[in-house]
């Protein structure tokens, strides 16, 4: 879980830019939705910080990566 979750937070990050436009008609992944996907994954990011906290086998880190989180993930 320790090596996970950064492997979660650099996945998700990537992914991001996947729909994001770095010349004038170019990019990875042109969908229609794309502004839909990038919420998507910025949600699924709080998980990686969860996990690093609850990965510290320590209540307090944990703690802080629940106050880190967002109120609508949980």
């Amino acid at each position: 879980m320790f090596l996970l979750a950064p492997l979660v937070m650099c996945t998700l990050s990537l992914a991001a830019w996947a729909v994001i436009p770095l010349n004038a008609g170019w990019a990875i992944a042109d969908i229609n939705v794309g502004i839909l996907y990038l919420f998507a994954i910025s949600s699924l990011g709080v998980y990686g910080v969860i996990m690093g906290g609850w990965a510290s086998n320590s209540k307090y880190p944990f703690l802080g990566a629940l106050r880190s989180a967002p109120d609508g993930v949980l």
